[in-house]
């Protein structure tokens, strides 16, 4: 499979572009008639999710972000 460069992301906010692996894009998928995001489609155990986890995840991201930078320890 071929590498796909990010061209969306300002070369300002990143030290480098980083090739991603295609079988790691995101794809548009549906569950019960509904739309859902698969994320790693590629990986062993891809995520996916609905709009509204979706919406959620966009909410909190920065809470997200905290929990992963503490190690899982702390969302403030």
């Amino acid at each position: 499979m071929s590498d796909v460069i990010r061209t969306d992301i300002p070369e300002s906010s990143t030290p480098a572009v980083t090739p991603i692996p295609e079988s790691s894009i995101p794809v548009i998928s549906e569950y019960q008639g509904k739309p859902t995001i698969l994320l790693n489609p590629g990986a062993r155990f891809p995520f996916s999710m609905g709009l509204g986890k979706a919406r959620q995840v966009l909410a909190n991201v920065q809470f997200i972000q905290r929990f992963v930078d503490s190690g899982g320890t702390s969302v403030e």
